[in-house]
């Protein structure tokens, strides 16, 4: 059985009041806490969702993280997101899978809410999986969604608790930045696999491989390409934004002291921007590949057909000439008729099969 082409989530609208959002029955009900200062972790735990509001305020100096491991509304998530005052409109945003990408402030300015999806490579399916992550920082907190096998959470998670890079130094805004910098890191590791997966299917039609799984491939990864460069292109756009300047009527969301940090993430999404553009043409010149070596092939076999088909053309022509059944053909009463037509056939077949070789047609 062919697996299916994979597919990209988009948006699908579902009617219903603004800011209305259902909530799931098996949402997560369990918070990662995660506090830190200059010096170390003060605090590292899980905590039931009861237990938020009773958190006492943030020491100066300290960040906190509470992380929630899935973007369903919940228990869990609508504590967190309330703790960090987020209306019903923003949460909406934020528990509706595959949302575009957004990079803005809250009702106040200072307040970052970003909502991205991000593509994560699965190298046992060699498929690209699309997940979504919600961030808000209001403060000294900041607030994670995120659906299951989003890696880049992970690794800034280890990143906080080895003390590694800057991070422990910097404002609650900086885990925000690093959080969206992790994401379109992993999905930096994306172009790699494709270009290998790109590079697997050229060698599979140069072999002469000639079959449906190819195109299906063909068309995935062009698809995979195509949903990338939108997100990342989305991305890259929300983030110019959100750096203010010219032309635009919203001030800068980051503080001076992250900009630059900001606009390095806008180039890295440049970049990646390019890439996949790359990706995507590279993908789709593998059906012209393709046709020109079926191409190439039908023309080999068809020129062989036509050599085969041109050596029996005066074979025939003498045999039909010697099977007409009239009575006064001269060589009809012949003794070596037979074995003279035969030889003669055989001169002519071998004659031509040298004009042909000395043409370098065979």
């Amino acid at each position: 059985m062919v697996a299916p082409l994979r597919r990209i989530r988009e948006w699908r609208s579902i009617f219903r009041p603004p800011g209305e959002i259902p909530h799931v029955p098996h949402a997560p009900t369990t918070v990662m806490l995660l506090e830190f200062n200059k010096n170390s972790v003060t605090d590292q735990r899980t905590i039931a969702y009861k237990e938020v509001d009773s958190l006492p305020p943030v020491p100066t100096g300290a960040v906190r993280w509470l992380h929630v491991d899935g973007i369903e509304a919940g228990p869990a998530s609508t504590t967190c997101l309330a703790a960090v005052g987020t209306d019903h409109l923003e949460r909406e945003d934020l528990h509706t899978p595959g949302h575009r990408p957004k990079v803005s402030s809250l009702s106040d300015q200072g307040t970052v809410l970003a909502v991205t999806p991000v593509l994560e490579w699965n190298e046992t399916s060699r498929r690209v999986e699309e997940r979504q992550i919600g961030i808000v920082c209001r403060g000294s907190v900041v607030v994670t969604l995120a659906e299951k096998g989003v890696s880049s959470i992970g690794a800034v998670r280890e990143r906080v608790l080895s003390g590694g890079g800057r991070v422990r130094q910097m404002p609650a805004e900086y885990l925000a930045y690093l959080i969206l910098d992790s994401a379109v890191d992993q999905m930096s590791h994306i172009p790699a696999a494709m270009l290998e997966q790109i590079e697997d299917i050229e060698d599979t039609i140069l072999e002469g491989r000639d079959d449906t799984a190819v195109f299906r491939a063909v068309q995935g990864l062009r698809s995979d390409a195509v949903a990338a460069r939108r997100i990342l292109g989305a991305l890259n756009g929300e983030l110019r934004a959100s750096l203010g300047g010219a032309g635009q009527v919203a001030p800068p969301l980051w503080s001076k002291e992250l900009v630059p940090y900001v606009k390095d993430l806008v180039d890295h999404a440049v970049m990646m921007v390019e890439i996949f553009d790359t990706r995507r043409d590279q993908s789709a010149g593998l059906v012209p590949l393709h046709t020109a070596v079926t191409g190439a092939r039908m023309n080999q076999v068809m020129k062989t057909l036509t050599i085969i088909a041109t050596i029996f053309i005066p074979l025939t022509f003498v045999a039909g000439i010697y099977g007409m059944n009239f009575v006064h053909m001269p060589e009809l009463q012949w003794w070596w008729a037979y074995p003279a037509v035969i030889l003669l056939m055989g001169v002519i077949a071998g004659v031509m099969l040298f004009l042909f070789r000395r043409k370098h047609w065979l």
